[in-house]
């Protein structure tokens, strides 16, 4: 999305929070608790009259949390940090693009109570792992660290100046893929997604246009507007996600794109090797220094048996004759 030229002509945008939505998960009416390894959803399924959404298309909004560290048995199948995160998944499903070689695209704003001054983002990184028994062919976890900052020219000063915040910093984990299938989750099925750099939502009126009608607008209140102490305001950056693999046929190949990702409080999950993966190095290891250690002593016994071969054992009739002068 971020190559795309600036002209309303090559998208368009459509705006969820003017979407019709409604909750498809039956909810019982006295408290809910979660219990053991269960995993609580709440789904909301939203369209509208346009005509995007004309061949019954519909996105869906997941959102699943666990009392007890586990994986989400759903592809990608990131990790749970009990009680302290949420996963969000996002789906979309038969809808219509006016365009032969079209894609979407999601533009999510990413809000901290901590500020973020001009020039800064949130911290993105990229691990790499030799582990994809988790997410099989993706080897890549991407972190968006909300409790520090990237790309600043005044880090020190602006960490110095702000107050601290006795808030726990918060994380955004996920992996780089996204799914053409919400039955078969598998590498066939997977396709890039792609985070743009982030942008900061410099003018009012795209504040008036995001904001409205937002968890953080109601929490906020007075500092989510714009003041004269850069450090008086919450931190808010924009973050765009492309879905799609060049070669893949576009969006119209599937009519279907699934993404997931974790949010929560702390640091983000970090991947394990498994015991398996550990056997299965310790075995190659193994197997790699004893063979070099039986190569070493074949190499030593023919170079000895070589140089035994050199002398030849006299006999008795063999006799050496005195030299006269």
């Amino acid at each position: 999305m971020s190559k795309v030229p600036a002209n309303e002509n090559f998208y368009i945008v459509h705006l969820l929070n003017e979407w019709s939505w409604k909750l498809t998960t039956p909810l019982d009416t006295q408290p809910h608790t979660i219990d053991g390894n269960h995993i609580f959803e709440v789904i909301f399924e939203g369209n509208n009259t346009d005509t995007v959404c004309a061949k019954d298309g519909h996105v869906k909004l997941k959102f699943a949390i666990s009392a007890m560290e586990q994986r989400n048995p759903r592809m990608p199948r990131l990790n749970f940090v009990p009680g302290l995160s949420t996963q969000f998944e996002f789906a979309i499903a038969n809808l219509h693009t006016n365009f032969s070689r079209g894609r979407f695209g999601l533009q999510l704003l990413f809000v901290s109570n901590e500020s973020v001054i001009p020039g800064e983002d949130f911290r993105l990184e990229s691990l790499f792992s030799i582990n994809d028994e988790v997410t099989p062919g993706i080897f890549e976890m991407v972190n968006i660290k909300l409790g520090e900052r990237d790309n600043s020219t005044s880090t020190l000063q602006s960490q110095s100046n702000a107050p601290q915040s006795s808030w726990p910093a918060g994380f955004i984990q996920a992996r780089p893929v996204c799914y053409t299938s919400e039955r078969y989750r598998e590498v066939k099925a997977s396709r890039d997604a792609k985070l743009s750099k982030q942008r900061a939502v410099l003018n009012t009126s795209d504040q008036e246009l995001l904001l409205p009608r937002t968890l953080p607008y109601l929490f906020y209140a007075q500092r989510i507007k714009p003041t004269d102490d850069p450090h008086e305001v919450v931190g808010m950056r924009l973050q765009n996600i492309s879905f799609g693999t060049p070669g893949d046929g576009y969006y119209v190949h599937s009519n279907f794109i699934v993404w997931t990702i974790s949010f929560g409080f702390g640091e983000p999950p970090i991947d394990t090797l498994s015991p398996l993966l550990i056997g299965l190095i310790t075995l190659s290891a193994v197997v790699v220094l004893g063979s070099l250690l039986f190569g070493t002593m074949l190499i030593l016994i023919f170079q000895r048996r070589y140089r035994f071969g050199e002398f030849q054992r006299l006999t008795e009739t063999d006799t050496t004759s005195a030299v006269s002068t």
